[in-house]
C-alpha cells in the first residue's frame, strides 16, 4: 500500500467512526433473557450488536470499546504523523534521511515507502 493509499484508509475509517452512533458504547445483558448480550449507544434507541450467549462474548466488548478506541487511535496516529513531519528538517543539513537514506541536498525525493511521505499524507487526513 502506498503512503496515498494508507492515508486514503486512514481517511475512511475517520469517517466511518464519524459516522458512527456517538460513544459511549456499553455491553448489556437483556433483562428477560440474561443470555442474550447487547451492544448499546448511549441514548440511542436501537441495539448496535447482540449475541445469544452464556458468558459475555469478548467481540461485544471489542464492539462496544472500538467506538471510543478507534478515534482515540486515529488520534494518536495523527500526532505521530505531524512529528516525524515537524522532525524531518529539524537539524538536519546535507545528509541522508534517518528514515530512507536518501541522500538529503535542500529537499530530497524520499525512496517510495519512506515512512517520510506517509507522514505526510497521514498528517493531512487525520487532522
Amino acid at each position: 500500500m502506498t503512503p496515498e493509499e494508507r492515508a486514503k484508509w486512514l481517511g475512511e475509517v475517520r469517517a466511518r467512526a464519524d459516522a458512527a452512533s456517538p460513544a459511549p458504547w456499553n455491553v448489556t445483558r437483556d433483562e428477560v433473557d440474561a443470555r442474550i448480550c447487547e451492544v448499546w449507544a448511549d441514548g440511542c434507541e436501537r441495539c448496535i450488536a447482540v449475541s445469544l450467549e452464556d458468558e459475555p462474548r469478548p467481540d461485544a466488548a471489542f464492539i462496544a470499546a472500538a467506538r471510543s478506541d478507534v478515534p482515540a487511535l486515529l488520534a494518536l496516529v495523527g500526532e505521530f504523523a505531524r512529528a516525524i513531519v515537524e522532525a524531518e528538517h529539524d537539524g538536519v543539513g546535507d545528509g541522508e534521511c534517518a528514515w530512507c537514506g536518501e541522500a538529503y541536498a535542500g529537499g530530497w525525493p524520499h525512496k517510495p515507502g519512506c515512512i517520510v511521505l506517509l507522514a505526510r499524507a497521514t498528517a493531512k487526513e487525520t487532522q
